[in-house]
């Protein structure tokens, strides 16, 4: 029973995916990053040291997609496309720290930028 229900979420994911615009795939590419900060969190307090460096990577995966994303050659978005490329840079030096130093403090730093993040998305 519980294959099947994770088999339908998976499949719901996946709609939702094929039919987003490309903001709502910002989105929740954003939510998949905040779930894998509180995973990260719990992993730190659990003292789980794999399944810490398993979301620190999904979180720069998709950062590093987020990055691969911006539009820097285009003049009227330039400007735009640095300040998130800046931000992204930021969430990627303090997610390092994070890994080395087990420090909580940045995460809640870099929940805060994800979260800003996503409410700006959402609200384009």
């Amino acid at each position: 029973m519980t294959h099947g229900y994770q088999m339908y979420q998976e499949l719901s994911i996946s709609n939702e995916v094929l039919e987003a615009t490309p903001v709502k795939l910002i989105c929740l590419l954003l939510d998949k990053a905040l779930q894998q900060v509180e995973v990260i969190q719990q992993s730190i307090e659990g003292k789980n040291i794999h399944a810490k460096f398993t979301a620190i990577r999904r979180v720069n995966d998709i950062v590093a997609y987020l990055r691969d994303c911006l539009n820097m050659q285009d003049a009227n978005t330039t400007a735009v496309a640095q300040s998130f490329d800046a931000v992204y840079i930021l969430i990627e030096k303090k997610l390092f720290r994070v890994s080395i130093q087990n420090n909580v403090a940045e995460l809640s730093e870099i929940r805060e930028m994800f979260s800003q993040l996503r409410s700006a998305w959402a609200n384009l």
